[in-house]
């Protein structure tokens, strides 16, 4: 299952606009998903390293890392079908537009970033707190077991939420971390802010992916071979559709890791700090059940070794407790 990024963003944002640039992605594919007109595409992540590794190995197959973008409608306020949507996504890109409408200027882009985020803090405390009136009623009839622990946890997270601080901002341990996943708090959630702006608008002094929404969109309607002039009159080296999906596995902190297996060359995402065991488990469960160990050969002395042929690079072996560094070759030894 992809990765899910979220598009959220108050209505004039451009946020649908900025979806759209996304057809220009590659492997995109899209349609109508869930209520209210939520939409979904799926698009590849472009990716030199694993055009490197095709070029070199000239296998029959390749898989690139794929990421599944969500629109939200901006109108109609945020009901609880969409909210549980939202819910789903791994990361939240808000969208901010930029652009003067008529001869009105644009709000100022931190009201509608603390608005959004707002939003989603009364939501997850709205849980937090349906959560701990249950745990009440239990903890009354059988004192002492591990829902006293969670309460104990919901009560810090109450805290800070009636505080107007995010989940994401307490400071967690793991066992805690992992007490609370289940909940999906948006407030928990990665987020990006996307600057979208007019055609002519100069650079925003904002931390924000920038993007001209409309004029992309425009680009990315046309045919691949008449982009190109386009996008350099307009001074866009890095289009949305390449730049988005990497800004999101940025932000989602996550490594890329590649295998490569007889006639198929597939890259994989895995959380910052994974092991071998943890790549060994997205392959396939077989593989993490039967590890014996993970050969690795990093991308950059797979490009040294430029004159074996391609099976005599070999990696170095490690155990399953090798934390995996983005851009591995992983071959996994596995007893069935």
């Amino acid at each position: 299952m992809p990765l899910s990024i979220g598009l959220v963003g108050k209505p004039g944002s451009g946020k649908t606009t900025v979806f759209d640039t996304l057809q220009a992605a590659p492997g995109g594919k899209s349609w109508a998903s869930g209520p209210g007109g939520v939409r979904v595409r799926t698009v590849e992540v472009e990716d030199d390293r694993l055009a490197r590794l095709v070029e070199v190995h000239r296998p029959k197959r390749h898989t690139a890392v794929s990421l599944r973008f969500v629109d939200f409608p901006g109108r109609g306020g945020i009901g609880p079908e969409r909210l549980a949507a939202m819910r789903e996504a791994d990361c939240l890109l808000i969208v901010v537009g930029l652009f003067p409408v008529g001869d009105e200027s644009p709000p100022p882009p931190e009201s509608a970033i603390r608005s959004l985020r707002d939003e989603w803090i009364l939501s997850d405390l709205e849980v937090v707190e349906n959560r701990l009136k249950r745990l009440r009623r239990t903890i009354r009839v059988r004192p002492g077991g591990e829902e006293k622990k969670e309460m104990v946890l919901l009560e810090k997270l109450r805290g800070s939420l009636e505080g107007g601080g995010s989940v994401r901002d307490i400071s967690l341990t793991d066992d805690e971390t992992k007490m609370i996943r289940g909940f999906t708090f948006l407030s928990a959630k990665a987020t990006r802010v996307v600057a979208n702006i007019g055609d002519k608008d100069p650079l925003p002094e904002l931390e924000a992916v920038t993007i001209r929404g409309q004029v992309e969109k425009e680009i990315a309607e046309l045919p691949e071979e008449e982009r190109g002039p386009f996008l350099e009159e307009l001074g866009v080296q890095d289009p949305a559709w390449r730049k988005l999906p990497r800004e999101c596995l940025r932000v989602l902190d996550v490594v890329t890791f590649y295998t490569v297996v007889g006639q198929e060359i597939r890259a994989w995402t895995l959380a910052q700090g994974g092991t071998a065991l943890d790549a060994a488990g997205r392959i396939h469960a077989d593989m993490a059940r039967g590890f014996v160990r993970a050969e690795v050969l990093t991308f950059e002395d797979f490009v040294a070794a430029e004159g074996p042929p391609p099976e005599k690079r070999k990696g170095r072996l490690e155990s399953r407790r090798y934390v995996v560094q983005d851009g591995d070759i992983l071959t996994i030894r596995f007893a069935p």
